[in-house]
């Protein structure tokens, strides 16, 4: 097919060099799709039951999120490898990519935005969801900064993501999905929503919060708001200055007394205050 020949896409001029028609129905797709998404999510939820960190059930959901955030991020990089020319593949990525792009055109002409959000995603967003899926299932604290960051990421992203292609719209008419409900309501808002409004982030604020608590517990002063340290004469005392000539002497400079045989002092034999 030529490049300027028609195709499903939106907006129609869009030039989409070597399109080929999917091969495949979609419900012939779409379980190949699901069953490896779902594997991958399955093992990281095995994986979280199993830990000895005995996770909450939120935790186990944390974890199972974002093996399914990883899952995807490999097929973006599919995309990101074969973006010139998935338009005329017939392998089922590169025709998943191709029913998805009904809703956005951007992904079949290199739009340069939507490459070099996409890039971002799979080099940097994804290794970091695969290592906070381990911090998750290991129980570590920094699961709740990597999950903050990552959730705070794709969040950016996707408001990029709507932003850009309704300003598109808005100012110049130009609309890259289909106006059917299945392509734009489904696909393009419905596909992308979930990183919006799932509250994983929010839950690693709190998490971070709790940390810091717990920290700040420990090191809280006695009621007395009097650091619970021992005193300078004590600290004196059970030096191996009491052992040296000018020891008493430093004591009387100091205004204290070195305890007598008919002294008592809680510290021993520490020097007693004058």
């Amino acid at each position: 097919m030529a490049a300027t020949d028609p195709h499903p896409y939106f907006p129609p001029a869009a030039i989409i060099p070597g399109f080929a028609p999917n091969e495949s129905s979609l419900t012939r797709l779409l379980p190949l799709f699901g069953c490896t998404v779902a594997a991958v999510v399955a093992a990281a939820y095995c994986l979280a039951l199993r830990s000895r960190s005995r996770l909450r059930p939120v935790d186990r959901f944390a974890a199972a999120w974002f093996a399914l955030c990883e899952s995807l991020r490999l097929h973006q990089g599919y995309y990101i490898y074969n973006r010139t020319s998935v338009a005329g593949l017939q392998d089922p990525f590169a025709q998943l990519w191709k029913e998805y792009a009904l809703s956005d055109s951007r992904y079949l002409t290199s739009d340069i935005f939507t490459v070099c959000v996409e890039t971002i995603t799979v080099f940097v967003w994804g290794p970091l969801c695969a290592l906070t899926v381990l911090a998750v299932v290991r129980g570590s604290p920094t699961r709740h900064v990597s999950q903050v960051v990552v959730c705070t990421a794709h969040l950016y992203g996707v408001a990029l993501y709507y932003a850009t292609n309704w300003t598109e719209h808005r100012f110049t008419g130009v609309a890259y999905s289909r106006p059917e409900f299945r392509y734009f309501w489904v696909y393009y808002v419905g596909f992308n929503l979930p990183w919006v409004i799932v509250p994983l982030g929010g839950h690693g604020i709190r998490g971070l919060a709790g940390e810091a608590g717990s920290a700040q517990e420990e090191l809280r002063l006695p009621s007395d708001g009097a650091p619970s340290m021992p005193s300078m004469p004590s600290m004196l005392a059970s030096s191996h200055l009491q052992t040296e000539p000018g020891f008493s002497k430093a004591c009387t400079a100091q205004g204290w007394r070195y305890p007598r045989a008919n002294d008592t002092d809680r510290a021993g034999t520490a020097p007693i205050p004058a």
